[in-house]
């Protein structure tokens, strides 16, 4: 089997990894190698030594079609996973959606683990925030940034608060660290070490906290399908609601009950 992951967005490329792993090991079982063309080189290198063992990377489609053109594909991209949704409404998450799409139905399934051993050299934070998203346009899924400030205002006094963003985003908060434009893996670092809570819009970020199992908070737009994670120790908690109708109050009883979990890494 060829697997194509050609997305370029981080969640996007993230929600494919499930079904790669699960095609890797159904493929070595069976003595078989499947390839793997995966756009993301970032997200490519969170991928464990024992997966990426198990598959055969290609850089050049055409000379893998010479060399075995019967070769079946499936590819791992946001359309199909569109299509899914289409077809069952909202039941399944986008994790889910590529085995559906690809007629897998397995009884159970998590988010990708990702090869990221914690490391103690990396600047720890007591609340991780990532306003900002690169996957719509249409800006439905923001909140207003005064809001976030408003919201920072009340973590400060519980512990420090950082800012994940890139070149170009607007640096607009008071009082917390930015970190913009850092390898993919110091960001994964700083989210796998994060003391409290990740607080994002539905974007990259959210779904590398999901990965990492760690406990974060995200506005979900309800324009998109409601179920986040089938997985329980994602310690995912959401507010499903289109967000320039969430207040800050509103908000901030949700994220008050989040803190008050036990965290289940």
């Amino acid at each position: 089997m060829l697997i194509i992951s050609d997305e370029s967005l981080i969640g996007d490329s993230l929600s494919g990894l499930p079904f790669i792993y699960h095609t890797a090991a159904v493929e070595a079982r069976a003595g078989r190698t499947p390839y793997l063309v995966f756009r993301n080189r970032e997200v490519l290198s969170l991928i464990p030594p024992r997966v990426l063992d198990q598959v055969r990377l290609v850089e050049d489609l055409p000379s893998l079609f010479d060399l075995d053109p019967r070769l079946a594909e499936q590819r791992i991209a946001h359309l199909y996973v569109r299509a899914c949704h289409l077809r069952y409404g909202t039941r399944y998450h986008m994790m889910h959606a590529h085995f559906i799409n690809n007629g897998s139905y397995p009884e159970h399934w998590e988010a990708p683990q990702l090869d990221l051993p914690r490391n103690s050299m990396t600047q720890e934070f007591d609340f991780i925030i990532s306003p900002y998203t690169r996957s719509d346009s249409s800006n439905n899924k923001l909140w207003p940034y005064e809001r976030w400030q408003a919201l920072v205002d009340r973590l400060l006094p519980l512990g420090t608060v950082c800012v994940l963003g890139a070149e170009g985003d607007p640096q607009v908060f008071g009082g917390v660290t930015y970190l913009f434009d850092r390898p993919l893996r110091e960001v994964c670092g700083h989210i796998a070490n994060v003391r409290r809570l990740v607080l994002s819009l539905d974007n990259g970020i959210s779904h590398i906290a999901h990965s990492l199992r760690v406990p974060h908070f995200m506005f979900y737009p309800v324009t998109h399908s409601p179920i986040w994670t089938e997985n329980r120790n994602a310690n995912a908690v959401r507010i499903v609601a289109p967000p320039l109708t969430v207040s800050v109050d509103h908000a901030w009883a949700t994220i008050e009950s989040a803190l008050q979990q036990p965290y289940s890494a």
